[in-house]
């Protein structure tokens, strides 16, 4: 969206996509269940209405939502204005169950004034989870000067959800790899690592897998992985080596 207000009735803050049913992302299909549009939210983006509501009454808002990547996302649903700790709750969208790729969510309010504000807000967790072993890889290519030195500088990671057991990313950039060993308490927690390279064209790509697929803890059957986040290429002058990890507490 080009404007705050481009989606009659409705506000917007951050990266907002209106996306019509049918159309299509890196070959996949998306499909609205439901009229013909939607919205994508990106990191920390948000889309809210003004109602007109009779104050001490229950409301129920309900909508459908889908992830549209293989990360763990959730939305917060608010109210304003709101004395309540139940003005705002936090929805995980982790599994999708329902036969067209969307699940319906309800989230109930009591509402304290006759004109009230309605926000959908994607948190929107930076970091960038590897969810499928070998096959899950990002990539990213970089302007690079034949010749130089450089260290790329990343954390490794769990996203405290309940991902636990021993895991190992894989970096690489130009000719040089790196082995990263995280052992993840599912808890929270991250390790930063450094891998030095000379860089031998303009154009270097710069690489992350997960060395194995990864269960949640939970019973949920879900997939999950390392996390890695905090990646920095800066260049250096020194002999290309490879430096030491170093776990912070």
């Amino acid at each position: 969206m080009t404007s705050p207000k481009g989606i009659p009735d409705w506000e917007t803050t951050g990266t907002v996509e209106y996306i019509k049913s049918g159309a299509t992302q890196d070959h996949m299909l998306l499909i609205v269940p439901a009229g013909m549009y939607a919205v994508r939210l990106g990191n920390d983006a948000a889309i809210k209405q003004k109602l007109t509501l009779t104050p001490g009454m229950f409301y129920s808002l309900t909508f459908s939502a889908a992830r549209t990547c293989g990360q763990q996302e959730k939305l917060k649903v608010s109210v304003s204005p709101s004395t309540e700790a139940g003005g705002s709750g936090v929805l995980p969208i982790q599994t999708v169950y329902s036969s067209n790729g969307w699940d319906s969510y309800s989230w109930g309010f009591v509402a304290e004034a006759d004109q009230v504000e309605i926000s959908i807000h994607n948190p929107g967790n930076r970091a960038v989870q590897l969810m499928a072993g070998r096959e899950s890889i990002i990539v990213q290519i970089v302007r690079t000067t034949p010749g130089k030195v450089y260290d790329l500088t990343f954390a490794v990671g769990d996203a405290s959800n309940s991902c636990e057991g021993s895991m190992v990313v894989e970096a690489f950039a130009g000719k040089e790899s790196f082995k990263v060993p995280y052992e993840s308490s599912g808890k929270g927690g991250f390790k930063r690592a450094k891998l030095r390279f000379t860089a031998s064209s303009p154009m270097t790509r710069v690489k992350f897998l997960s060395s194995y697929y990864h269960m949640k803890s939970d019973h949920s059957g879900s997939l999950c992985g390392p996390v890695v986040d905090d990646v920095m290429l800066v260049v250096v002058n020194a002999p290309p080596k490879r430096v030491a990890q170093h776990k912070h507490a």
